[in-house]
């Protein structure tokens, strides 16, 4: 294997996208549709939930709950994964530049099966080897190093997971270090910046932590040597120049807050009721954008090369579209500020549209849907497929459109926050969504590279 110092004089967009292709096949990933009854692992159990036999890992929920955007009671199935995950990226100062450990890994929801992912991504279940499998490979290092850039707990899609959260962490070892599996190599940061406009390439967990990391610790750009681009990327993170005072907009969360509260109570899955269709593990609705089924999978490449799951499939592709524009010589996005199902107990700020189809658009959303096309230019479009380990294809469209602010008026939802914000809200748990930090982390594109 060659050095670490000449792969990453090698790496190139291309050779990233050939490396993924040749670990896909190297996976030999397979997944079958089954029925729960067909199950070795899964049951539904006497509260009603589809669990593991272990009691570990997830179950499968029912949920009744009060729709704010929508203002009307639902019910849904949503994964109850009370474990905290481990989403850890191990990187290293190396040759005046940042090196990054990277994943290619592979999940049974992923459009493309084999999608980049941090250097550690397991669920508690997974390290602890519930299921007899191998050990994941750097786990010491995320539990273990003192030398952490970022550690913070982060949720996940909240429309789907119920008050489920990650360990956020990026931890600095010395030096890098050969790797045993070619599934994990090391590559300079800022050769990840082109990928990150790449649809279906990066998947959410890796660009939650870049997000989170880069975005909160504006040094590590800084010291990068970047071009400054046409978001003033830099420029913003640093300077304290915000539309809205901190202390308001924390007052306008609390307002919120203070007004609407979670109104949510679990019910058998097989109750679910509506349109909603139970088929021994099976469920489909001719009103929402998702249903749930239980899948068998072989993958050669994971810890475990066999196993079954409830997964939640998605027919409909998510609009994920966030607005940006230059208020006071700083970046600044007009976020939504949403309290979903799955929330653990107040708003988190989101994309300025958020919505699985028009039918689920909020009415200020459908607002913006509307008028945006005429007073808006884009910057950007991908597609990603979200959460592969839990979700089947559920594929977000991810839109960044330029607008000067003037154009765009704020609704009783939305507000102008500066990238200096953020910045500071990113180092907190439970503010910034999980589809927020993805459309982050697209920022570093459009800025460091000709995306």
């Amino acid at each position: 294997m060659a050095s670490s110092s000449e792969l990453d004089l090698s790496w190139s967009v291309k050779q990233l996208l050939d490396w993924r292709e040749v670990e896909s096949n190297r996976s030999r990933l397979q997944v079958q549709g089954i029925k729960l009854s067909q199950s070795g692992e899964w049951q539904l159990d006497s509260t009603g939930s589809i669990s593991h036999h272990s009691q570990r890992y997830f179950r499968m929920v029912g949920m009744n709950y009060f729709d704010i955007p929508r203002k009307q009671r639902l019910t849904q199935p949503m994964i109850d994964q009370p474990e905290v995950g481990m989403l850890c990226f191990l990187v290293s100062r190396q040759f005046g530049g940042w090196k990054i450990l990277l994943q290619a890994k592979a999940e049974p929801g992923n459009v493309n099966g084999v999608q980049f992912a941090p250097s550690i991504q397991a669920t508690c279940s997974n390290y602890q080897r519930v299921h007899q499998g191998e050990p994941v490979p750097y786990l010491d290092y995320a539990l273990k190093s003192d030398f952490r850039l970022y550690d913070q707990l982060q949720s996940e899609q909240n429309s789907r997971f119920l008050c489920k959260r990650n360990c956020n962490r990026v931890v600095k070892v010395s030096e890098t270090f050969p790797t045993a599996d070619s599934a994990y190599q090391w590559v300079p940061l800022n050769q990840l910046f082109p990928v990150l406009a790449q649809s279906h390439v990066i998947n959410t967990d890796a660009r939650s932590v870049l997000a989170c990391w880069l975005l909160s610790d504006p040094d590590i750009l800084s010291k990068s040597k970047l071009r400054q681009g046409e978001l003033q990327l830099l420029n913003s993170l640093v300077a304290d120049r915000p539309l809205h005072d901190s202390g308001d907009l924390q007052h306008w969360l609390d307002s919120l807050n203070a007004k609407w509260k979670l109104d949510r109570q679990q019910i058998p899955i097989t109750e679910l009721g509506g349109s909603w269709n139970w088929d021994d593990g099976n469920l489909t609705s001719h009103n929402h954008a998702f249903s749930v089924r239980q899948i068998a999978v072989q993958c050669q490449t994971r810890e475990n090369p066999a196993w079954d799951q409830p997964i939640i499939a998605a027919n409909k592709p998510t609009n994920l579209t966030t607005v940006v524009s230059m208020i006071n010589g700083s970046l600044h996005l007009l976020l939504q500020a949403r309290l979903e199902a799955g929330n653990r107990d107040e708003f988190e700020l989101t994309t300025t549209i958020q919505a699985e189809s028009i039918e689920a658009q909020s009415v200020e959303e459908t607002k913006y849907a509307e008028n945006l096309p005429s007073v808006t230019t884009s910057l950007l479009r991908f597609a990603n497929s979200e959460e592969g380990g839990r979700f089947d294809q559920c594929i977000s469209e991810y839109e960044i459109l330029w607008a000067e602010a003037n154009d765009v008026l704020e609704s009783p939802f939305h507000r102008w926050v500066s990238l200096y914000q953020i910045s500071d809200w990113l180092k907190k748990t439970n503010f910034i969504t999980n589809e927020l930090r993805s459309t982050l982390s697209a920022l570093l594109a459009i800025e460091f590279s000709d995306a």
